[in-house]
C-alpha cells in the first residue's frame, strides 16, 4: 500500500495527529451576514476606508464598545485611546468618508462586516468614542466596496 492509498482510507484530511491543522474551518474565510436584532458587546474592531483601502487595520487602543442591531441596520460605538488614530477618524468625519468595520462580538461567531457612513468622533475623557451607523454586509459586498 502506498502513502497515497493509506491517506485515501483516512479521508481527505487524514486522521493523524496533525490532521486538524489541515481541516478548513467553516468560518475562517467567510463573514457572517445574519445578525439577530439585539445589543452586543464588541471584543475586537478593525477598520478601513470604503473608497480605497484593501486591508483592515486594528482600532489601536480599543478599550470597550457595543453594537445595536435592528432591522438589518446597526449602530456601533467603540472607545479607544490612540490620539494619532483619532486624528485620522477626525479627517474621515470632516471629509464625510464612509468606513468599513470588521467586528467580533462577545458570545457570537464572526466576524461581522459593517458598511458604515462616515464616522462621528467624540472626546470621552482621556479617550475617544467612535460612533457609526451602517448595515451588516456579506464578504462579497464588503469586497466590492474597496
Amino acid at each position: 500500500m502506498t502513502i497515497q492509498d493509506s491517506n485515501a482510507l483516512r479521508g481527505p484530511w487524514g486522521d493523524g495527529p496533525g490532521a486538524a491543522l489541515f481541516r478548513p474551518s467553516s468560518n475562517v474565510f467567510s463573514t457572517m451576514s445574519a445578525l439577530p436584532d439585539g445589543e452586543y458587546l464588541l471584543t475586537n474592531v478593525q477598520w478601513r476606508r470604503q473608497d480605497r483601502d484593501g486591508a483592515f487595520r486594528p482600532l489601536h487602543g480599543f478599550t470597550t464598545g457595543h453594537l445595536v442591531a435592528e432591522g438589518g441596520g446597526v449602530q456601533a460605538q467603540a472607545r479607544f485611546n490612540d490620539q494619532f488614530l483619532s486624528n485620522r477618524f477626525s479627517d474621515l468625519e470632516s471629509d464625510d468618508i464612509p468606513v468599513v468595520l470588521r467586528v467580533r462580538l462577545l458570545e457570537r461567531d464572526g466576524p461581522y462586516t459593517l458598511l458604515c457612513d462616515a464616522p462621528a468622533l467624540d472626546r470621552a475623557g482621556a479617550s475617544y468614542q467612535l460612533q457609526v451607523n451602517g448595515d451588516v454586509a456579506d464578504a462579497e459586498t464588503a469586497a466590492s466596496r474597496g
